[in-house]
This record gives C-alpha cells, structure tokens and sequence, in this order.
C-alpha cells in the first residue's frame, strides 16, 4: 500500500476506509481460483494473475465504502416512515427533504456512473498488441473472482435501498409541497378578508361616522351646481 500511495487520486477519508482480508496459497498444480476465502495462485510471480485477483478485490472494497456510506444515511432517516404513520407529519423542512434527495442521487451516482465498480477493467479489452496476448483465463479468473464476491448482487441490492429512500423523500417532498400549497392559499383568503374588512369600516365611517354638512353649505353647493 504505502508504495502506491504517492498515485492516489480522491483519496477516501479514514473513517471510510475499508478493507478485506484473504489468505492465499500457491500450488502449481492446482487452478487459480478463491475459495472459502483462500485465494490459489498457481505462480506467485505472475504479475498478471495477480493483477487480474487484484481488479476484482479492489473493486469489491470500493463497493464496501459505498454500502457503508449509504447505511449511515437509511439509518439516520428509517425512522421517518414510523413517525409518518403516528404521527401524520415528519420535522423536517422542504429544504432539508432537498438535501436528503440531493445526497442520495449523488450516492446514486457514484455506484453507477462515476465509480468504475461495475466496468470491466481495460485491462482485460484493450486493443494494444500485447493485451491481445493476453490469456483469456485471466478474464475468467476476474470474473469468477468477481461472482464470488457477488458484486453485481451487491450494486443491485443497493440500487435498491437507494430507491426505497429516494421514493420516500419524494412522497415527503410532495406532502411538504402541499402543506407549503395550503399555507399560501390561507394566507390569500385572509388577505382577502382582510381587504373585505377594511373595505366594510371605510363604509360605515363614510355612512355614520362622517358629520353631515350644513344646510346652508349644501343649498350654496346646489346653486353652485344650478349655475353651471
């Protein structure tokens, strides 16, 4: 480890470090092959064989950081559905709701798009003349290597919690949407009520509050009126 460290790229923070522990034999009479956690090798100085063991291993660990991330956020938030169906109603705000579907898709994301958990590795299809020499049972070996590990049933699996949650936070998103709806329609009637109230006062002032005027100012108004 310490003599790739200096290639590292995004490096990934101590508290989501994972890792996986095998032991291994070497047997040139056998195939390589793992096995109740014991990884054959038939040369232990075939960079390629090991190369090939080491994609599928490095791969399973990368996805053993994604499982372990996405646990930490369905277990801050699985009691939501519980409290959703006591209660009828959830404390948390439309932004943080947000925040939780922004981290999720993001969580999505890294799994299936910018992660290469789920690639191939070009190692094994690239088109340089001496890959074509490459063994095809070093894909193999990858790829049984990989079927042992399940990781195809693991990216699967979590696709599917992150749906679950994601589906969740939606309908939340919706009923705090349509709380937020109903707020603004309240607050448009009781404006109106308001504009009725004020409108009624301003009618009842005129009517019986404002002092009538003098006769004579209102026969003066009239000739006023007669004369023009």
């Amino acid at each position: 480890m310490r003599m790739v460290e200096p290639y590292e790229v995004d490096k990934a923070e101590p508290g989501c470090v994972e890792s996986d522990e095998y032991e291994f034999e070497v047997n040139p009479q056998a195939t390589p092959r793992i096995l109740d956690d014991r990884i054959t090798l038939v040369d232990i100085k075939d960079i390629r064989m090991r190369l090939s063991i080491s994609y599928a291993l490095s791969q399973s660990c990368k996805l053993s950081v994604f499982e372990e991330m996405i646990d930490r956020t369905i277990d801050k938030y699985q009691l939501v559905p519980h409290t959703l169906a006591t209660t009828g109603k959830v404390q948390m705000t439309r932004q943080e709701i947000a925040k939780v579907i922004g981290q999720l898709f993001l969580q999505t994301s890294l799994v299936n798009l910018v992660s290469n958990v789920l690639d191939t590795p070009d190692f094994f299809c690239c088109e340089h003349s001496v890959c074509r020499e490459e063994p095809d049972h070093l894909e193999r070996l990858y790829l049984a290597i990989r079927g042992y590990l399940e990781i195809s049933r693991r990216c699967e699996v979590l696709n599917r919690r992150l749906q679950v949650v994601s589906e969740m936070m939606g309908i939340l998103k919706d009923e705090q949407n349509q709380l937020h709806g109903e707020k603004l329609e309240w607050i448009v009637i009781w404006l109106i009520v308001a504009e009725l109230i004020v409108g009624i006062v301003g009618i009842v002032v005129t009517l019986y509050l404002t002092p009538a005027a003098p006769r004579s100012q209102e026969r003066d108004e009239v000739g006023v009126w007669l004369i023009f």
